[in-house]
C-alpha cells in the first residue's frame, strides 16, 4: 500500500500550486506547515551534464510506413535535444509554472554540455536563452561540429531507427573542463550525468563525488540516465556512487551483463526462464529480477526502470537484502504523438518531485504524470509542462494504480540473466 504521508504530499501540492484559499480535509490534515517549509524552503539547485543535440526528426506521412532501404513521402523537423538539455528544458518548464503560483525564488537547473559554433549550436543556444535557461555551463567549441541525430519514427510515434553522433561532447567535456564547475556540482542537491559523456567525464564527476563525500548524507544525489545500451555500461563501475539509475529493460540488461562478468556465483540453477502466468507486469518483473539484483547487490541505491508503455517500476532492496521492494506506476492513458522525449521528462518529473520532498514513490507518480504530457506532443518536451497539472495527474496514480511487487531475491548466474 502507498504511504498515506506520499498520498498527502501530492494533495498538498496540487492544492498549493492552484491555489486553492479553502482546501478540503484532505488537503489540510497531513501537516501543512512542514510540506510548505519543504516546497517553498528546501534547496531545489539540480545540475545536469551530458548532452544537447539537435534532432533531426523524420516521420512518414499518413498512409505511409517506414521502408528499411527506401525513401517514402513524409515530414523532417529539427527539434533541441539532448537527454540532460531535454531534462533541464522540463525543469525549467515546472519551476517556472510554480513561479506563477508562489512569491518564493526557485533556482534553476544548470545545464553543463558542449556544443560546436556552427549554425546549429547557435540556434541551440538560443533556443536555451529564449527558455530563460542558466547558459553559463554552456562550452561553445570554436570550428566543433555541434551533436546531432537522426531519428526515424515509425506510424505510432515510436523510434524505428536512430543515429547519434555526439563526439564532440565525448571530446571537450572532459575531467580538466569539467573543474570549472566544481563549485556548482558541490553545491547541488542533485547531479544527473547521462550516457552521452565520455568515460573520462563520468569517472572524473563520480570519483570527485566519491572522494569529496566520504558522508552519503552529505553528498549530492547522482542519477544516471543511460541514454542507450551500449552507453549504460559507462557508469557501472561507480554503482556503489549512484543513488539512482533510470535504464529501460535493454539498457538495464547492459549493465547487468558488465556486472556478471564479476559474478561468482555457486548455485545449480538451471536458467530462470520467462515467468508464466499473473499479470504482465507481474511476469516482466520476474523476469528482470536477476538483473536489477545484480546492479543493487552491486551499489546502485534505487533502480528507476523505465517500461514504456507499462510505466516505470521504482526498485530497491530491503532492509535485510534479501527481496527487492518494487512500487510500480503504470502509464496514463494517452493519445499517443511522439514518444521520442518521454524517458526525459519522466526523469524530470522525478526530480522535480525528488528535490522537493524527498520521497521517491511521490517522485515516481510525478514522473510518470510527466511522460503522459510527453508522448502527447509533437516535440521533445511539451510547452505548456506545469507542475500543477501534474500534481492532479499523480495524485490519481498515488490513489487507484501504483503496486508494491516483493521480489524475492535469489540466483543471478549467467544463465537466470538471459532475457
Amino acid at each position: 500500500m502507498t504511504s498515506i504521508r506520499t498520498l498527502r504530499r501530492l494533495q498538498m501540492l496540487q492544492c498549493h500550486l492552484d491555489h486553492i484559499a479553502n482546501a478540503n480535509d484532505d488537503c489540510t490534515s497531513a501537516k501543512p506547515s512542514e510540506v510548505f517549509a519543504r516546497l517553498c524552503n528546501t534547496s531545489t539547485s539540480i545540475t545536469l551534464i551530458g548532452s544537447m543535440i539537435l534532432d533531426v526528426q523524420a516521420t512518414p506521412g499518413a498512409g505511409y510506413a517506414f521502408q528499411q532501404g527506401g525513401s517514402v513521402p513524409g515530414h523532417v523537423k529539427f527539434v533541441p535535444g539532448g537527454v540532460a538539455r531535454n531534462i533541464a528544458h522540463s525543469l525549467v518548464l515546472l519551476s517556472n509554472s510554480e513561479k506563477k503560483t508562489t512569491s518564493s525564488p526557485r533556482e534553476l537547473p544548470l545545464l553543463i554540455t558542449a556544443i560546436g559554433d556552427d549554425a546549429a549550436g547557435k540556434s541551440l543556444l538560443e533556443s536555451c536563452l529564449h527558455l530563460g535557461m542558466d547558459t553559463k555551463g554552456i562550452i561553445s567549441v570554436p570550428q566543433g561540429s555541434t551533436p546531432c541525430v537522426s531519428i526515424i519514427f515509425d506510424g505510432q510515434g515510436d523510434v524505428a531507427a536512430s543515429v547519434a553522433d555526439v563526439a564532440l561532447l565525448e571530446k571537450n567535456l572532459t575531467a580538466i573542463n569539467l573543474e570549472a564547475y566544481a563549485i556548482d556540482i558541490e553545491k547541488s542537491h542533485s547531479v544527473l550525468i547521462d550516457g552521452d559523456l565520455g568515460q573520462d567525464a563520468i569517472n572524473a564527476i563520480c570519483c570527485s563525488i566519491k572522494n569529496n563525500y566520504p558522508s552519503p548524507n552529505k553528498k549530492p544525489l547522482l542519477f544516471f540516465e543511460p541514454v542507450s545500451a551500449p552507453k549504460a555500461v559507462r557508469a557501472v563501475p561507480f554503482l556503489s556512487v549512484l543513488d539512482y539509475a533510470s535504464p529501460n529493460l535493454a539498457e538495464l540488461k547492459a549493465m547487468a551483463e558488465v556486472v556478471l562478468k564479476n559474478y561468482k556465483s555457486s548455485c545449480a540453477c538451471h536458467n530462470l526462464k520467462e515467468a508464466r502466468g499473473g499479470s504482465e507486469i507481474g511476469k516482466l518483473l520476474q523476469t528482470a529480477r536477476p538483473l536489477v539484483q545484480l546492479v543493487l547487490e552491486e551499489g546502485l541505491k534505487n533502480v528507476l526502470l523505465t517500461l514504456g508503455s507499462l510505466g516505470a517500476a521504482l526498485c530497491t532492496l530491503s532492509k535485510d537484502k534479501s527481496s527487492i521492494i518494487v512500487h510500480h506506476a503504470p502509464a496514463l492513458p494517452a493519445t499517443i504523438v511522439n514518444c521520442s522525449g518521454a524517458g526525459d521528462c519522466l526523469v524530470a518529473g522525478f526530480l522535480h518531485e525528488l528535490t522537493r520532498a524527498n520521497d521517491p514513490v511521490c517522485a515516481l507518480a510525478m514522473g510518470v504524470a510527466a511522460a503522459k504530457h510527453a508522448v502527447q506532443c509533437d516535440s521533445n518536451v511539451p510547452a505548456n509542462l506545469s507542475a500543477s497539472e501534474l500534481a492532479v495527474d499523480a495524485v490519481r496514480i498515488v490513489k487507484q494504480n501504483i503496486k508494491v511487487h516483493h521480489l524475492l531475491c535469489g540466483c543471478c548466474c549467467e544463465a537466470c540473466c538471459k532475457i
